[in-house]
């Protein structure tokens, strides 16, 4: 009888999802959300009228209105955050908390979690201006307490995403 040969398979191949490093899906995020930042204000312009509220104090009552157009300043303001935690080198004392290492924590570690708090940072930041561009289109509508909730909601869900990210950088800085 004879022998059939197997193929040759080259063992070193890895597929799409096993190649993903930590930094290829971070910046695959910020992409996102900085996509979304544009696209959610430019699909609602046009149904907005000329004149809306910019602004609700914590009651939901409206403090500011302003032109529809304003919307345009939060996706340019998620360029600059964008590029600020994804396309700048990062200096683990210039992080919005700095960050304090045990003595003798490797220099290489400490830049590393430098680099991830910061790339967190920004997903949070634009995550913030993303919800603020959805209150300004869906607040119209909403009554005054469910404004204020929203409101609230979001500057709890920042102040709290801020400090878990920064409290999970020093919890990982103590790790050996």
């Amino acid at each position: 009888m004879a022998e059939i040969s197997q193929p040759v398979t080259n063992s070193t191949k890895t597929n799409f999802w096993s190649s993903l490093s930590y930094h290829s899906v971070s910046d695959f995020l910020a992409a996102g959300l900085l996509a979304a930042n544009w696209a959610y204000p430019l699909y609602h312009l046009a149904s907005l009228p000329s004149t809306i509220p910019l602004h609700y104090n914590f009651k939901g009552a409206v403090n500011w209105s302003g032109s529809k157009y304003f919307m345009l300043l939060f996706p340019l303001a998620a360029i600059l955050v964008y590029y600020k935690t994804v396309h700048r080198p990062v200096n683990e004392k210039h992080v919005l908390f700095p960050l304090k290492a045990p003595e003798g924590t490797d220099p290489e570690k400490v830049s590393t979690i430098a680099k991830i708090l910061n790339k967190v940072r920004g997903a949070i930041n634009q995550t913030a201006l993303l919800a603020v561009s959805v209150i300004l289109v869906k607040g119209i509508t909403a009554s005054a307490s469910t404004r204020a909730t929203w409101v609230r909601g979001k500057a709890v869900f920042w102040g709290l995403s801020m400090l878990f990210a920064f409290a999970g950088a020093q919890i990982a800085l103590r790790r050996k």
